[in-house]
C-alpha cells in the first residue's frame, strides 16, 4: 500500500507590527526559516519541481518510491502550507517519475515525466500505448487535482521526460533524452537520431493535447542529456542540458568548439516552428560542465546555472571574491536572445557546488538552488552557519550578475539536496527536494522526522527586516618575500602573518602549511631548519566564507665551512726510488654542523726530492 503524508503544515513568519517598510528598491537583510517539514514514508520520497500562482499556493511534483514500483505524485498546499489543497497519484504498475510542472494559466497544472508502465492512466491522448522501454508522459490535472488529460510520447527504445513548459499559446514543450530512432514527428531541426547512446529532443505538444505540432532530435554522435527547457514570450523554446558530442548542430555560438573533457553544457534556442537554432553554443572547458536548468525573463534573455570542474578555462566573465576550485563549482550565465554571453561566473568554495534550479524575479536578480559539500561556501545572510555532510543551498545575485546578495546552507548531517524552487508573491522563497538527514530542520514541522531511507523536503524562507550587513569581503594573506638566511646549521626561522588583514575587521584564524612540517595553526610559526630550500603556505580565514592564501620561499644557507682535524696518507713513505710519481691514499679527520658527506679531493701534489735526484 503506498503512504504519504498529505497533509503539511508550515507557519510562516510574520514580521512585527513596527518593522521598518523596505522599499522596492532596498534588498531585505535577512533570510528566515520560516518553516521546513520532511515529507515521506517507508522508502524514497523526492520533489523533482515546484510552482507557486498568484495567490500563493504552491504545487509540489515528485515520486515516490517503496521497492516494487514507483509513482509520480502532484500536491497543491495552501499558501502557509497549512493544509493540502488536494494530493494526486500518477502512475501505472511498474515505474513513473513526475519531473517537470507548469500552471496552464486556468487554475490547473500540466505534469511530465517518464514511466515504464504499460497500464499507465491514459485520458484522451494521442498515443495510448507504452512504445518502447521507457516513454514520456503528459499529463493535465483541473483544479481539484483530477487527471483530465494524459498521454503516452515516445519512440521503440527509450525517452525520459526531465523538463515541460508551456508557451505563450498554451503549447506544451517537454524535453529530455532519447535512443529511439522513430521518435513520432521527428523533422524540424533535426529529423534524425545523429548516434551515441542518446540524444535530446523536443516535442511541442497542441494545446488541446491532440498531438505533436512539431518534434525535433538535438545531438551529435556521441550523447547528450538535457535536463531543461524555457520558453519565451515570442514561442521560443531554450533547452540546456550535457554533452560529450564534437559535432553538435550549432548556431550564433559564443564557444563553437567542442572543449573536451567528459562534457560540456550547452543552450540551445529553437525558431517557434522548430525548424531551426535562433543560437546554439557549447559551454565549457576541458573538463566535466554540464547545464542543468535554463530559464529566461521577459526580455527574452537566457539564465542558466550548473555545475563546472573547468576552473581555470571555463569562459568567466565575472570572478566573484570567493574561493572556488575542489570538485566543482556551480555556474551562473546570462545570454541575450540571440544568444551574446552578457556575463558568466561561477561560485561556491572547495567542495562540490552544483546548481539545480533556476529562477529571475521582476527586478531582474537571479535566484538559484542546489546543493554544496564546501565548508568554506559563502555565506550571506545564512539560515544555517555552516555546511554540514552535503546540504541544500539557495542563493540569490543582482541583476547584473557581480554581487551575491543572499547565500544559505541547508540541510542536516547528511545528504540534502534542492532539486525544486519558486519564488511567492510575497518576495519569499520555497526550496524542494530530498534528504536523508535525520537532523535536517525541522520548523513549524507537520513531519518532524525521517521515516524512510530518503524524505522528500519543503522548506519556505522568508524576510526579517534588521539593520543590514555590509557583503563579507575576502582577507588578505601577507607571508613576507623570499627569506635567505646564512646561520649554518640549526638556524631559526620565524614565520610571520602579522602583515595580513581583513577589510571587514574580521578576527582571522591564521594556518601555516608545508609538506613537510604539515598544518600549524597559529599567527607566528618559529622552526629549526638545516640548509636547503623550503615552501611555507599561509592561509587566513575570516570565519565567514572568507579564505586567502600566500606562499613563501625560505633559503637556508651554509656558510660554515668543516674543521680539518688530521691528515694521514698511506704510504708515507716511498720506494724504490724510480723518480716515478706512485699513487697514495690519504684520509682526513673533518667536523660539521651541518653535514656527514663531505667532497674530499687532492688539488696540489709537493714533493721533496730534488727534481736531478738519483735516488
Amino acid at each position: 500500500m503506498r503512504r504519504l503524508p498529505i497533509l503539511v503544515c508550515l507557519a510562516t513568519l510574520i514580521a512585527a507590527s513596527d518593522s521598518p517598510t523596505i522599499h522596492a528598491s532596498d534588498e531585505p537583510p535577512f533570510t528566515a526559516l520560516a518553516s521546513s517539514t520532511y515529507l515521506g514514508n517507508d522508502g524514497f520520497d523526492e520533489i523533482n519541481d515546484m510552482v507557486v500562482d498568484g495567490e500563493g499556493f504552491v504545487y509540489v511534483a515528485g515520486w515516490a518510491d517503496y521497492g516494487w514500483s514507483t509513482d509520480g505524485f502532484v500536491a497543491k498546499l495552501s499558501p502557509d502550507g497549512s493544509q493540502v489543497v488536494y494530493f494526486t497519484w500518477i502512475g501505472g504498475s511498474a515505474f513513473d517519475i513526475a519531473n517537470s510542472l507548469a500552471l496552464d494559466g486556468a487554475g490547473g497544472v500540466v505534469v511530465a515525466g517518464h514511466t515504464t508502465s504499460t497500464d499507465f492512466p491514459i485520458v484522451n491522448g494521442f498515443q495510448t500505448e507504452l512504445h518502447g522501454d521507457s516513454d514520456v508522459w503528459i499529463a493535465k490535472l483541473d483544479a481539484a487535482g483530477n487527471i483530465a488529460y494524459s498521454t503516452y510520447y515516445g519512440g521503440s527504445s527509450f525517452e525520459n521526460g526531465m523538463a515541460m513548459a508551456i508557451g505563450p499559446t498554451g503549447a506544451i514543450y517537454v524535453t529530455g533524452s532519447t535512443a529511439s530512432t522513430d521518435l513520432p514527428g521527428a523533422g524540424g531541426l533535426q529529423a534524425a537520431n545523429a548516434g551515441g547512446f542518446a540524444d535530446g529532443f523536443v516535442v511541442k505538444i497542441l494545446p488541446d493535447g491532440s498531438g505533436p505540432e512539431y518534434a525535433t532530435y538535438l545531438g551529435g554522435s556521441g550523447n547528450e542529456f538535457v535536463t531543461s527547457i524555457a520558453v519565451d514570450a515570442t514561442d521560443h523554446a531554450v533547452i540546456a542540458g550535457a554533452t560529450d558530442s564534437w559535432d553538435l548542430p550549432l548556431a550564433n555560438a559564443f564557444q563553437p568548439t567542442y572543449r573536451g573533457g567528459y562534457a560540456d553544457a550547452f543552450i540551445t534556442k529553437l525558431s517557434s516552428d522548430g525548424a531551426r537554432a535562433v543560437f546554439s553554443t557549447y559551454a565549457g572547458g576541458f573538463d566535466s560542465d554540464s547545464a542543468d536548468a535554463v530559464t529566461v525573463d521577459a526580455d527574452g534573455n537566457v539564465y542558466v546555472t550548473g555545475g563546472t570542474s573547468s576552473f581555470f578555462d571555463f569562459p568567466i566573465t565575472t570572478p566573484l571574491s570567493f574561493e572556488i576550485g575542489g570538485w566543482s563549482d556551480a555556474l551562473l550565465m546570462k545570454l541575450t536572445p540571440d544568444g551574446g554571453l552578457v556575463y558568466s561566473t561561477l561560485f561556491g568554495g572547495y567542495g562540490e557546488d552544483v546548481g539545480r534550479r533556476i529562477h529571475v524575479d521582476g527586478d531582474g536578480d537571479v535566484h538559484i538552488a542546489g546543493y554544496t559539500d564546501s565548508f568554506n561556501f559563502p555565506l550571506i545572510f545564512p539560515v544555517s552557519g555552516h555546511v554540514n555532510f552535503v546540504d541544500a543551498f539557495y542563493a540569490k545575485f543582482a541583476a547584473d550578475g557581480q554581487t551575491l546578495l543572499r547565500a544559505t546552507p541547508l540541510g542536516g548531517s547528511q545528504f540534502d539536496n534542492a532539486s525544486s524552487l519558486a519564488l511567492d508573491p510575497t518576495g519569499g522563497v520555497w526550496l524542494g527536494g530530498m534528504t536523508n538527514s535525520s537532523d535536517f530542520p525541522a520548523v513549524n514541522a507537520y513531519q518532524s522526522d525521517l521515516h524512510g531511507s530518503s524524505d522528500a523536503f519543503l522548506s519556505h524562507l522568508t524576510l526579517t527586516f534588521e539593520e543590514p550587513a555590509p557583503p563579507n569581503k575576502r582577507p588578505v594573506a601577507i607571508a613576507s618575500d623570499h627569506m635567505v638566511f646564512g646561520d649554518g646549521c640549526g638556524t631559526q626561522v620565524t614565520l610571520d602573518g602579522s602583515g595580513s588583514s581583513d577589510p571587514d575587521g574580521d578576527q582571522l584564524q591564521y594556518t601555516w602549511s608545508s609538506w613537510m612540517f604539515g598544518d600549524m595553526p597559529g599567527l607566528v610559526q618559529t622552526i629549526t631548519l638545516m640548509p636547503g630550500n623550503y615552501w611555507f603556505t599561509l592561509t587566513v580565514d575570516d570565519g565567514r566564507g572568507g579564505r586567502a592564501s600566500q606562499t613563501v620561499t625560505v633559503t637556508v644557507v651554509d656558510n660554515v665551512p668543516p674543521q680539518i682535524g688530521a691528515v694521514f696518507a698511506t704510504p708515507t713513505v716511498l720506494g724504490p726510488p724510480n723518480h716515478k710519481m706512485a699513487d697514495i691514499g690519504f684520509s682526513m679527520e673533518l667536523n660539521s654542523e651541518c653535514h656527514q658527506d663531505f667532497e674530499c679531493r687532492i688539488v696540489n701534489v709537493v714533493g721533496n726530492e730534488p727534481i736531478d735526484g738519483l735516488g
